[in-house]
């Protein structure tokens, strides 16, 4: 029971890095949507520094770390990267950039 406690103390403090970069790199920054087929995702996008950030919605975040919460993060429930990369492209797009 121990190691299973430990286990999920390393799976919670690993997302702390991710959330650390993404406050201290897009803090201040507007969040944009784009609607795609399988999702709606937020946009964050620093053209001044060639940087973009995309991420799911909101609702599809919290799913997603609910399955990885009660799975123990067993299973990669991560959406795949060309999900991403087209709801970038589609922002690019409708943005004329």
């Amino acid at each position: 029971m121990r190691n299973l406690g430990i286990v999920a103390l390393c799976a919670a403090l690993g997302g702390c890095a991710g959330a650390s970069y993404a406050i201290n790199e897009y803090s201040g920054v507007t969040v944009e949507s784009v609607s795609m087929p399988e999702d709606t995702y937020r946009i964050y996008d620093k053209p001044s520094a060639n940087k973009m950030m995309v991420t799911p919605s909101i609702m599809a975040s919290m799913a997603q770390g609910a399955g990885q919460g009660l799975l123990l993060n067993a299973v990669d429930n991560t959406p795949p990267k060309p999900l991403f990369e087209r709801a970038a492209l589609e922002y690019l797009r409708s943005t004329g950039r």
